[in-house]
This record gives C-alpha cells, sequence and structure tokens, in this order.
C-alpha cells in the first residue's frame, strides 16, 4: 500500500527539507541577461549586460538569515513567506521540476525517517558546484536501525 506525505503531516520533514535547501541549494548559480538598462543603487546595468547571482551566498547572508551557517530547520517552521530563499531560482523562469523534486524529497525522506536514526560522517562539508550543487564525494551519513 502507498503512503502520502504533505505538508500538513508532516510539516518537519517541510522544514528539515527547506534547510537542506536553504544550505545546499541545487540551483546554486543563476545567470540572466538584462533586456533593458536598469538602476540598481548606483548602480546603472547596461542591456545585454549577463547578470550572475548566486542563491548559496545569498542563502548565508546575515541581513536575512539569523546565524546561517547553522543548520537549524526550526527557521522554518513558520508558514511565511521567505524572499531570501531561492533553491530553485525565482520569479517565471523557476526551475520546472523544483515542486516534483520537493514532493520526492519528501516521500523518500518520510518513509526513511521511520525505519532509521541518521548521523553525518566526519568530513562531508565539500560541496561541488557543477550544474547543480551536490557533495564532491557523495553524501555519507550513518544510519541506525530503528527499534521497531
Amino acid at each position: 500500500h502507498s503512503l502520502s506525505f504533505d505538508s500538513k503531516q508532516f510539516p518537519i520533514t517541510d522544514s528539515f527539507l527547506n534547510e537542506c535547501l536553504r544550505m545546499y541549494p541545487p540551483i546554486w548559480i543563476i545567470s540572466r541577461e538584462a533586456l533593458t538598462h536598469t538602476k540598481i543603487g548606483d548602480d546603472i546595468i547596461r542591456q545585454g549586460t549577463e547578470i550572475v547571482f548566486l542563491p548559496y551566498f545569498l542563502h548565508r547572508d546575515t541581513r536575512y538569515w539569523k546565524d546561517p551557517e547553522v543548520f537549524d530547520p526550526s527557521r522554518f517552521s513558520q508558514k511565511k513567506s521567505y524572499p531570501a530563499f531561492l533553491p530553485f531560482g525565482g520569479g517565471p523562469r523557476v526551475c520546472v521540476g523544483s515542486q516534483m523534486a520537493f514532493r520526492q524529497s519528501r516521500m523518500i525522506l518520510g518513509r526513511v525517517l521511520h525505519s532509521f536514526e541518521f548521523f553525518s560522517s566526519p568530513g562531508q562539508e565539500v560541496p561541488e558546484p557543477l550544474f547543480t550543487l551536490r557533495p564532491k564525494h557523495g553524501a555519507k551519513v550513518i544510519l541506525k536501525k530503528l527499534k521497531t
């Protein structure tokens, strides 16, 4: 039989996933071309200029996140908007697979957490920036089977 995991039933799972996505956004770099001359603050961005934006650094900016280097899923415990949270990009060009990826992750994590306790393996803090951000040497974790 199948189980359904949605945010109403599993808010802690969603908070955990959002915090993982904040710390290691799969879309870690975004580039866009300015369609018109634009002024941002005192700077003029000329039409045709390529603009590179890094959600990875936005997600670690102390102007938007308290203790951004600390893994704290509780920061997503309230249902509110987080404008400085763009793990899949944003706006009209947001990743089309973001909702599917989140739902699949929620389902898999929800099922696995019923059977195992997770521990991080030492030395796992090295992300590799390819097309998406991923662990350089794989995600090595220690699993301990829960007593049923």
